[in-house]
């Protein structure tokens, strides 16, 4: 059974000039949950609905919600999705990019951290530091206290 909102979203992924994936991936939601919409099997949500509205600020509410007006607030506006859809994607990957070159950072001082504990270690133990990259371990039988770490 169609409902007739699963008809105007099906319109509005045609006027977008996208197909149902690309339009699921615009609003972070699966590709499923809109294809069960558009094939009116299930009525979109409220969640859904605001989504699309924030995504898409040039649809027109009332035609989105129950079918009055036209489609678009003006008709410039119409085709501003797809670009806005690709700049905010690669807004939100430099962003991501932002973050885990931040978190190599971190790990990278954490590394050179233990690198310089390694040493001092070994120094302690009077074993070369070269020793660490053969990744020998002493027996538990040989375990040695450390009283001060330098």
């Amino acid at each position: 059974m169609e409902h007739p909102i699963a008809s105007r979203i099906e319109s509005l992924i045609n006027a977008l000039k996208m197909n149902r994936n690309t339009f699921a991936k615009s609003l972070n939601k699966s590709f499923s949950s809109i294809q069960i919409i558009v094939e009116g099997k299930s009525k979109p949500g409220y969640d859904l609905l605001e989504t699309i509205l924030l995504a898409y600020p040039q649809v027109n509410p009332s035609w989105l919600m129950k079918g009055e007006g036209e489609m678009f607030l003006n008709e410039e506006s119409k085709h501003i999705a797809p670009t806005d859809y690709l700049q905010n994607h690669l807004q939100k990957l430099e962003e991501s990019f932002q973050r885990l070159n931040q978190q190599i950072e971190v790990k990278d001082k954490q590394i050179e951290y233990y690198q310089r504990q390694n040493e001092r270690l070994m120094d302690l133990l009077g074993k070369p530091s070269d020793v660490i990259g053969e990744a020998k371990v002493m027996p538990l039988w040989k375990k040695v206290e450390i009283r001060q770490i330098i």
